[in-house]
């Protein structure tokens, strides 16, 4: 039913997101059901029935048009985003088990929470992760040949002094070396990715100092055994 032009103007209003929401509604039934009859190759009694949106009643429409964020030119809400002010985060602590974890999932699970992309309310440009604690770095996983054929280097800055090692060795002298540089090295560059560093806390055995911080597991379900050495 097409909106009248004479009434009051709240009236006019209501009347107009009505008709709106019901034509919305049957465009898309009426999309929906030509897809359905080209799929089928054939006329379908049951498609060609008419298909209407449930009624709003006067408290619904009334809602609708004193939000603010209403537009009845589109009749759509826009999507709302919440952005995290610097300082106003509270710091929890997440706990996790290396072992037998695969170095480079366990990486990418560390540095997301880090990062605070898995919260609803992440911003890239604030500093809204969590502080994890990985325990049991000397019993990480390391798959197929990457013990012997993967390296990390490090040079001093003069001549002669690069040290190349390969993951075997490190693994061996400093575990937690070898899952800090996998970790970091998916951060983000610059200042805050430093500052997200200072939130890592990796330790080669299954002891820690953080109890204080009462910590909460996270759970990680990427496992598998770890390769031979």
């Amino acid at each position: 039913q097409q909106p009248q032009e004479s009434g009051p103007k709240w009236l006019r209003r209501v009347e107009i997101a009505a008709f709106q929401h019901n034509s919305g509604f049957e465009r898309a039934a009426n999309s929906l059901q030509a897809a359905k009859q080209a799929r089928l190759g054939r006329k379908d009694p049951r498609i060609h029935r008419q298909k209407t949106a449930p009624p709003l009643d006067r408290n619904s429409k009334v809602s609708i048009l004193l939000d603010p964020a209403y537009s009845p030119e589109t009749n759509q809400m826009p999507r709302q985003t919440t952005f995290i002010k610097p300082g106003t985060t509270k710091l929890s602590w997440r706990h996790v088990d290396a072992t037998k974890m695969v170095l480079g999932r366990l990486a990418t699970e560390v540095a997301t929470v880090l990062m605070g992309k898995h919260l609803p309310n992440y911003t890239p440009n604030v500093d809204c992760g969590e502080g994890v604690i990985v325990t049991n770095a000397s019993n990480v996983a390391i798959t197929g040949r990457k013990l012997d054929l993967k390296t990390i280097r490090r040079w001093s800055g003069y001549p002669g002094g690069l040290r190349v090692r390969n993951y075997r060795t490190v693994l061996a002298d400093d575990p937690t070396t070898l899952v800090q540089e996998a970790i970091i090295r998916m951060l983000p560059r610059g200042r805050l990715g430093r500052k997200m560093r200072t939130r890592l806390r990796i330790f080669a055995g299954a002891e820690h100092t953080f109890a204080a911080q009462q910590p909460t597991k996270l759970v990680i379900k990427s496992r598998k055994a770890p390769a031979s050495r």
